[in-house]
């Protein structure tokens, strides 16, 4: 399991890094982003097999910002447009 994740520009989250350990608490203010930030890194972690149904389905794309587009739909390009992740230092 990856050690760290670091988000840019996702939503109203201008930058976040999160170094996780056996146990790591998402802790703020109501409506902050932190269930933004757990929904990102779970789909990250489960991208495989998220991927796999979705081109099962006929879906296809380019890179991680097509795959994002594919994922939320249409609508929803204003909350992650823009954004950057990184997982233990590496671009996603």
């Amino acid at each position: 399991m990856p050690d760290a994740l670091s988000v840019q520009h996702l939503a109203h989250i201008t930058e976040a890094t999160i170094t996780f350990g056996d146990l790591t608490v998402f802790v703020g203010p109501q409506a902050s982003g932190k269930s933004l930030v757990a929904q990102l890194w779970k789909l990250w972690l489960d991208s495989g097999p998220i991927q796999s149904r979705l081109r099962m389905f006929g879906y296809l794309w380019k890179d991680w910002a097509d795959f994002l587009w594919v994922y939320f739909g249409r609508g929803c390009e204003r909350t992650w447009r823009e954004t950057r992740m990184e997982v233990d230092d590496q671009p996603v």
